[in-house]
């Protein structure tokens, strides 16, 4: 191979690295929720803290509603406290089994970025594996929605679950 294809090649190949590099550095997530921590285990009659999580994909969000959907025969809800992402944010717990949290931006003044919508307080009831999810169906506002103006973009299939396993009440032999 001459000195000028072996320098054309290169420059090629160099060129090509820096279009893939460029596209992998600029791609950003999914407007979705999360819980944090995801996973833990715990003992009946513990409390647990989880966090709700927004992530807004890069999007100027004006509001945000997370549904989370629990099992009301291993949680119990003990409280709910606002998060620090929206200026105000309040929550609903009338419903044995859902938590409903509503976020909103002051007017004129969008969210982007990742933070803590809120975080629910559990008392764990029962030994078991009590799972949580968000309540989400494409095109539906019912459930959970990020929303950049009047629009919905949440990407549902993003969204975080969480598995916590409570384990029975050790008692001390003595």
């Amino acid at each position: 191979m001459s000195i000028r294809k072996f320098f054309f090649s290169f420059l090629v190949a160099c060129f090509s690295l820096l279009l893939v590099g460029g596209t992998v550095g600029a791609q950003v997530s999914s407007p979705h929720f999360s819980f944090s921590p995801a996973a833990t285990t715990i003992e009946a009659g513990e409390t647990l803290a989880v966090a709700v999580e927004i992530n807004t994909g890069g999007k100027s969000i004006s509001s945000a509603d997370a549904v989370v959907a629990f099992d009301s025969s291993l949680l119990e809800v003990t409280s709910v406290e606002e998060g620090l992402f929206f200026p105000t944010t309040t929550s609903d717990t009338s419903v044995l089994g859902e938590v409903k949290i509503y976020g909103v931006a002051d007017s004129n003044a969008p969210k982007t970025g990742t933070g803590t919508l809120a975080t629910i307080n559990f008392k764990a009831k029962k030994a078991g594996t009590a799972r949580l999810t968000f309540s989400c169906q494409s095109g539906s506002t019912a459930d959970s929605n990020i929303n950049e103006g009047q629009i919905d973009v949440i990407v549902c299939s993003a969204n975080g679950t969480g598995s916590y396993t409570i384990t029975a009440v050790t008692v001390p032999v003595g």
